[in-house]
């Protein structure tokens, strides 16, 4: 059972407190990454994956055309600055 400091709840884990303490441990000393930028390719994508899953009663990254995350992006334009 990890119990987290400031009043949060404990966490049940498969792999013990021990696992989340070092979890938390390494990404305190990561570095911090770049802002995100907007990208309207992948908005849309992920728009049509949403309007998708909804009509279709979807519950997985798998559209109902088969398409997938990567698909949807290359159909929309690619990931990366605009």
């Amino acid at each position: 059972m990890f119990q987290p400091l400031g009043g949060l709840p404990a966490e049940q884990t498969a792999e013990g407190a021990a696992a989340i303490a070092n979890a938390i441990q390494a990404l305190e000393v990561q570095p911090s990454l770049p802002a995100l930028i907007w990208d309207d390719g992948l908005y849309i994508a992920a728009q049509d994956h949403c309007l998708d899953a909804g009509a279709n009663d979807l519950t997985s990254w798998r559209g109902s055309d088969g398409s997938n995350p990567g698909s949807r992006i290359a159909r929309y334009g690619a990931a990366g600055p605009s």
